[in-house]
């Protein structure tokens, strides 16, 4: 029997996409396999391993912003491009101090971020914002040709879900793709690990 016991890495976005999965009338398709960090990568950083403290020296921010909500309480660094697109790196197990990403989220123009106010203008980005072999403007079908079947899925959105166990650590990862028009306008991508003890 197992009795789990949660020290870290419990994002925001997980508990959100749980909330969506359990809503869902349909089957959903977990896939059990972890991915590569090559799956959750953009721009150099990667989900899970990479600091915010690396994004901040990259793009030469100020300060990291921080949402004070007590329901998540995530750090942030968020950034628009020169065609209106914005890409958030977040941080989000409260409490921690070591600031590694757990969840990246690229917006179109036309879907705004939902902390956009912080974003700060940047010329530095000079391609096109993709994770996870998925980039804005795509259609559903073509990220399902690339990707397979999704775990769940609604004429809006699209999820994949990844959850694995290993070495004592659950590691789930998430790609949550939002249409407009059957266009991909929102990517977000996230990953958390959870220890627990085997009784």
């Amino acid at each position: 029997m197992l009795n789990f016991k949660t020290y870290s890495l419990i994002i925001l976005s997980s508990l959100s996409l749980y909330s969506a999965l359990a809503m869902s009338e349909e089957k959903v398709n977990i896939k059990n396999m972890k991915q590569p960090d090559s799956e959750l990568s953009i721009l150099g950083f990667t989900i899970g391993k990479s600091k915010l403290e690396e994004v901040q020296s990259k793009f030469k921010s100020k300060e990291i912003n921080h949402e004070a909500d007590v329901a998540s309480g995530i750090k942030f660094l968020c950034y628009k491009t020169s065609g209106g697109a914005t890409i958030a790196f977040e941080s989000g197990d409260k409490g921690r101090d070591d600031n590694v990403i757990t969840g990246i989220s690229i917006n179109g123009p036309g879907r705004a971020y939902r902390l956009a106010k912080h974003c700060e203008v940047t010329s530095l980005i000079k391609t096109k914002l993709a994770i996870n072999g998925v980039s804005l403007g795509m259609s559903s079908d073509l990220v399902k040709r690339l990707k397979g079947a999704p775990s769940t899925q609604s004429p809006e959105a699209i999820v994949y879900q990844y959850e694995v166990k290993e070495d004592q650590v659950s590691i789930i990862s998430s790609l949550n793709l939002r249409f407009d028009d059957n266009a991909v306008s929102s990517i977000t991508a996230a990953k958390s690990e959870t220890k627990y003890i085997l009784q």
